[in-house]
């Protein structure tokens, strides 16, 4: 029980550190195609902490591509 419960509590929060970091809203117009797509992926992988890991090294390297 409690593994399954903090695995949890960290799929949500890196979910939502990933999801505040790439928002459509907070990116520039010709990026936020890019930025859709991303979110649409870390929302899938809500629960699957090895997938939002992964994606979080995608998502740093298109913010370092911002401008």
């Amino acid at each position: 029980g409690t593994n399954i419960a903090l695995g949890i509590t960290k799929c949500k929060a890196l979910h939502r550190e990933l999801v505040k970091l790439v928002h459509p809203d907070r990116i520039q117009e010709d990026k936020r195609a890019a930025a859709d797509q991303l979110v649409q992926e870390i929302n899938s992988a809500k629960y699957d902490y090895r997938k939002l890991l992964a994606l979080k090294e995608q998502v740093s390297k298109f913010i370092n591509h911002l401008p």
